[in-house]
C-alpha cells in the first residue's frame, strides 16, 4: 500500500494532478483537498492511496 500527498499552488491543477492519479488506481483519502493560505500565498494539498 502506498501513499501521496498531492500539492500545487493553484486549486485546478492540483485537481488534474489528483484526475491523473485516479485514472492510474488510485484512490482519494481525506475526501475534499484541503487549502492553506499563508500570506498572499495559497497551497492545496490532496491525500491519495493505491493499495
Amino acid at each position: 500500500m502506498g501513499y501521496e500527498i498531492l500539492h500545487h499552488t493553484e486549486k485546478d491543477e492540483l485537481e488534474k494532478v489528483v484526475r491523473n492519479y485516479l485514472e492510474r488506481g488510485w484512490s482519494l483519502q481525506g475526501g475534499v483537498a484541503v487549502g492553506v493560505k499563508n500570506g498572499n500565498s495559497e497551497a492545496y494539498f490532496q491525500a491519495v492511496s493505491k493499495n
